[in-house]
């Protein structure tokens, strides 16, 4: 199972954990794992390159793992791509319910 876990400070996305794999299919062929990589890490990267927001992340396969934290405050830049990534990722979880877990915590 996939389990994501959102920090908020103020209401404001901060931080996010990615651990674990789906199971939703063979390695290569999982697709609860192709889309939950590809919305955390189009995030990463809009965060870095659109928002200009410094970062703390780590990135890597074995372990499977994603994590980043705000290094600036939040903003409306960051709010629009956390809160879309998060959009996406609670509809997986809902189709996916044995796949995906989400969690969210206060700060």
């Amino acid at each position: 199972m996939i389990k994501v876990k959102i920090w908020r400070n103020g209401g404001r996305i901060v931080a996010c954990e990615v651990t674990g794999h789906a199971g939703a299919g063979e390695k290569g062929q999982d697709i609860v794992c192709a889309a939950v990589s590809a919305l955390t890490e189009t995030a990463l990267l809009g965060l870095g390159r659109y928002a200009g927001i410094r970062l703390d992340y780590e990135v890597s396969q074995q372990p499977a793992l994603l994590f980043f934290t705000l290094k600036d405050a939040p903003n409306d830049k960051t709010d629009a791509i956390l809160e879309t990534m998060l959009l996406g990722l609670t509809e997986i979880a809902g189709t996916y319910r044995n796949s995906l877990e989400l969690a969210e915590y206060r700060r």
